[in-house]
């Protein structure tokens, strides 16, 4: 993780727009991306679903390798280039397009297995919000404890 933060904000220098925030949802892309693409994160974090956007969380994964490899570098400069200049409302916006983001609720770890559900950059039509409330209403309310009569 640490590899990856200065790298990126090695690249981020000079872009006008970067802070913690727009560092947070590039660790995000990089790993969800990195997970769609070769089958893995590149820090082995989760990503806390907060009010002010993704967060890393340490989580134990068994694919992880603490190694970034050249692939994960060329990755992290194409997210970095893609996301020059964009501003934390910019980002925000787009996170909330992707289809990971409306999966859970706040304080909860975003399932990288989301990644599968669209393409993180595409947004997210209504039908598939929709489907995604049904889902979670259902699954609160088979996970609700269960009196016996």
């Amino acid at each position: 993780m640490k590899e990856l933060i200065l790298h990126l904000t090695l690249k981020s220098e000079g872009d006008s727009s970067f802070s913690p925030a727009n560092l947070n949802y590039l660790l995000f892309r990089c790993d969800f991306t990195a997970y769609r693409q070769p089958g893995h994160p590149m820090t082995g974090y989760g990503y806390l679903k907060l009010p002010s956007g993704p967060t890393p969380k340490p989580v134990q994964r068994a694919f992880y390798s603490s190694a970034l490899s050249a692939e994960g570098f060329q990755l992290a400069d194409q997210i970095v280039e893609e996301l020059w200049e964009s501003s934390t409302s910019e980002l925000s916006s787009r996170l909330h397009d992707f289809v990971g983001w409306w999966g859970g609720d706040y304080n909860e770890v975003i399932p990288y297995e989301t990644v599968f559900l669209g393409d993180p950059t595409t947004p997210v039509s209504e039908d598939l919000i929709e489907l995604l409330d049904v889902l979670n209403e259902r699954q609160t309310s088979t996970n609700a404890p269960r009196t016996r009569a």
